[in-house]
Order: structure tokens, then C-alpha cells, then sequence
């Protein structure tokens, strides 16, 4: 603002000089006996330095909107160099770190809540078969209408209750997902669709090195590794995620 005024001010000044200017050779003009040419002569060194202090003027705000352009400059370099080391990105590799760990927990209790009820299923269908063998009771889950409750590996009902079915730990995750992105983050949700419904095993390791550190944060350990089945090496690979022991060998 400040830069501004003075240039407008200057740009005022040489207006005013020069009009004066003007207006001296016009009674020139008109026959003015008054006007001398050293009169003269000084209005329009007036003017001439006025329009000069004008260029000052225009030449300080230049290099001051350079020197701005070169702080924004120097300082959008400093915070991307630092978004691009791993002390820039530390707490969102700890966040997605996290949030792994907690989709991989979910994934372990619904696994575990779905062994229950194939177990507790199970013991209903050979609860049916010895009534069939038994009592000769017909038909589908006959200790429905003896017990009010029947069931088999997928699911479980009890009568006037309700039922319980096995889950998939994936629906579960997505609607955490959909849940934690917010009402509204429609447009976050589509990209993460596109990114679930493409190559997934890809999309991981391209995350992966898109923010640094999360790549080695999520790096299955040496004996992790070992452990894992074939086919799960195969999609650690995919993902970018085997150590880098192994990627070197």
C-alpha cells in the first residue's frame, strides 16, 4: 500500500509540474509579456525532473515486487524441501501407519467373531443331524421349531431375537473408511473407490513412495516376511512393501 501511494503521489507531482509547464507556454502563446524563458525554462525542468522521479518511482516498486516475489519464492522452496523429507511427512506416515494397524486389528476381530459363530453354526447342524437320525424330525434346520434357534457355518438366528451372520472384514473396513472421510467427502471416497477398484497391490506402493517415509514404515520385517505364504509375498512385492534386505537380494 504504502509503495503504491508513493508512486501515486509522484504521478501527481509531475501531473501538476507539467500542467503548470503548459500553462506557462500557452500565455507564451498568447502574448504574455510576463512570462520569461527563464520561467519557462524552470517549469519544464520541474516537469522533466518530476517525470523523472516518476521512473524512480515505478523502478523502486519493481525491484520491491521482485524482492517480494523472491521471499514468496524462497519461502515456498524451504517448506516444500521440507514436505519432501520424512520430518515433513512424519505424522501422516504415523496416521496411515496407524490407521493400517487398525484395519489389520478389525480384520482380526471379525475374523475371530466369524470362527464363532461357524462354530457355534456347526454345533446346530450336528444338533439337527442327531434329530434327524434320532427323533426322524424332517426338513430344514429342525432344531428351529424344537429350540428356536438353528443355524449353520454362515450364520445363526434365534428365534424372536434376530440373527447373526459372518461378516466381511472388508465391508466393515470400507464403511470405516466411508464413515471416517466425512459426510462430506464424496469426491475423497471416489478416489479411494478408484484406487480399491483398480490395481490395488500398485496404487499401495505408488502411495507408498509418494509420501516419504510411508514406504519403509510399512515394510514387512525380515522375519514377518519369512513367515508370510507365497502368494502373500507375491502381493507384498506388488505393494512395494518387502524388506529391503530381500529387494537387494
Amino acid at each position: 500500500m504504502q509503495r503504491d501511494d508513493t508512486l501515486k503521489a509522484a504521478e501527481q507531482e509531475a501531473a501538476e509540474a507539467q500542467q503548470a509547464a503548459e500553462q506557462l507556454a500557452e500565455r507564451v502563446r498568447q502574448g504574455d509579456p510576463d512570462v520569461t524563458p527563464q520561467q519557462l525554462a524552470a517549469q519544464q525542468q520541474l516537469a522533466d525532473f518530476a517525470k523523472l522521479r516518476v521512473e524512480a518511482a515505478k523502478r523502486r516498486a519493481d525491484r520491491l515486487q521482485e524482492d517480494e516475489r523472491i521471499a514468496l519464492a524462497d519461502a515456498a522452496r524451504t517448506a516444500a524441501e521440507h514436505l519432501l523429507g520424512e520430518d515433513g511427512s512424519a505424522d501422516i506416515v504415523a496416521a496411515t501407519k496407524a490407521a493400517a494397524d487398525a484395519v489389520a486389528e478389525l480384520r482380526r476381530v471379525v475374523d475371530a467373531r466369524n470362527a464363532r459363530v461357524a462354530e457355534v453354526g456347526r454345533s446346530l447342524a450336528r444338533l439337527d443331524g442327531d434329530l434327524q437320525q434320532h427323533l426322524g424330525i424332517t426338513g430344514v434346520f429342525p432344531s428351529r421349531g424344537r429350540y428356536g434357534v438353528w443355524g449353520d457355518a454362515s450364520v445363526v438366528v434365534v428365534q424372536g431375537l434376530g440373527r447373526v451372520d459372518q461378516l466381511s472384514a472388508g465391508e466393515v473396513a470400507a464403511a470405516a473408511l466411508i464413515v471416517g472421510l466425512g459426510e462430506d467427502n464424496t469426491g475423497q471416497w471416489n478416489r479411494a473407490y478408484g484406487l480399491i477398484g483398480g490395481l490395488a497391490g500398485q496404487a499401495v506402493k505408488v502411495v507408498g513412495e509418494r509420501v516419504p517415509g510411508l514406504a519403509d514404515a510399512w515394510r514387512h520385517t525380515p522375519e514377518a516376511y519369512a513367515a508370510l505364504p507365497t502368494a502373500d509375498r507375491y502381493q507384498a512385492m506388488v505393494q512395494g512393501r518387502i524388506p529391503l534386505s530381500a529387494e537387494q537380494g
